[in-house]
């Protein structure tokens, strides 16, 4: 039952996991049957009840869900129109009485508009799992950190790009106080401008945007951040 037909499109929102040919799909929706069939190209049974004018907007939506459970209700074939509005009444006995009147309305006409579909959805099929086999794993070798983690070059980097010229600060290592803990500054750059030289951080200013993810995870603040113009060299930093 889809009574947003603008979830479809969002993949997150799953609304098609799981259909298939025993599937019955109803979308209330203001296109018509035959556009569904062609967006969606799917094998389930597609119903469309179309939005009459007060509930094509977010403002006149009140009932909307009131007539999905009445047509659900069509679909399965098991539950009478009196049973149905008995049920909507209770539920929603608490609310003024024009109200109820509307949500009850709107679920007589819903199970009207099902009429032609009463009985649809049947009971589902049982999954055998005599023919399921294991998924074939893939073994991958395990590497110390000290050889995979550092020199790790971040995706959409160019060479021949040079992004340094992005940049308006500076990171700049101060060897007085890197303890040479290069695995966390070097494999945390987005950008794998961090390399390593002789188990010291050596930054590629060509390539460097100056995003200062570096000077935040140093955990011994040995990475300064300075001023793109005017910037001191390395060595006589820290």
């Amino acid at each position: 039952m889809v009574a947003d037909d603008g979830l479809i499109a969002v993949p997150a929102a799953g609304v098609l996991a799981g259909v298939d040919e025993h599937s019955v799909l109803l979308i209330y929706s203001s296109e018509d049957a035959d556009t569904w069939r062609e967006r969606l190209n799917t094998a389930a049974r597609l119903l469309v009840s179309p939005l009459d004018g007060e509930s094509s907007d977010a403002a006149g939506r009140e009932a909307i869900d009131v007539a999905c459970a009445a047509a659900a209700a069509r679909l399965l074939g098991l539950v009478s129109r009196d049973a149905l509005v008995e049920a909507v009444q209770t539920e929603l006995g608490h609310l003024r009485r024009k109200e109820v009147a509307l949500n009850v309305d709107k679920a007589v006409a819903a199970y009207a508009d099902a009429a032609g579909f009463a009985a649809e959805v049947t009971e589902g099929r049982e999954d055998q799992a005599d023919d399921y086999a294991p998924p074939d794993w893939v073994e991958l070798p395990f590497e110390e950190a000290s050889v995979s983690a550092p020199v790790i070059h971040g995706a959409l980097t160019s060479l021949e790009s040079r992004t340094g010229l992005w940049r308006t600060l500076r990171p700049v290592v101060g060897d007085a106080h890197c303890k040479g803990c290069w695995w966390i500054c070097s494999s945390l750059c987005p950008d794998g401008a961090i390399d390593v030289v002789e188990g010291r951080p050596a930054i590629d200013y060509d390539h460097c945007k100056g995003c200062m993810v570096c000077v935040a995870v140093c955990p011994t603040h040995a990475i300064l951040a300075l001023a793109e113009h005017g910037a001191v060299p390395a060595e006589t930093a820290g």
